[in-house]
């Protein structure tokens, strides 16, 4: 029958976990780096996954939780995005934005 136990198991038998560890896996930088890359996770949700990471204590001790600001707000005007490509079309108003002549 389609979704019964096998007959050796009850469903009344307690669930064993077969991992080497109850110990969960703390997340080290590089590997919390690694899966926000793999992941495409935007800026906003990053910090949602580091903050509830390390709010069940599951980020290494070392690990820096940061929160972004949003200094980079005032060059994003000078930049536009088509399809996956990201490019400045305003190299002379973006550097003088900080106050750079461009020629």
């Amino acid at each position: 029958m389609l979704g019964s136990p096998p007959p050796s198991v009850s469903p009344d038998d307690p669930y064993v976990c077969h991992s080497e560890s109850s110990v969960p896996d703390i997340f080290t930088e590089e590997e919390l780096n690694d899966l926000v890359h793999d992941l495409e996770l935007s800026k906003a949700k990053e910090e949602l996954l580091e903050s509830r990471l390390q709010q069940w204590n599951l980020l290494k001790e070392s690990v820096w939780v940061t929160s972004f600001h949003a200094c980079h707000e005032q060059f994003a005007p000078y930049f536009r995005k088509k399809g996956d490509f990201v490019f400045c079309y305003n190299v002379d108003g973006l550097m003088n934005v900080p106050g750079i002549t461009h020629n």
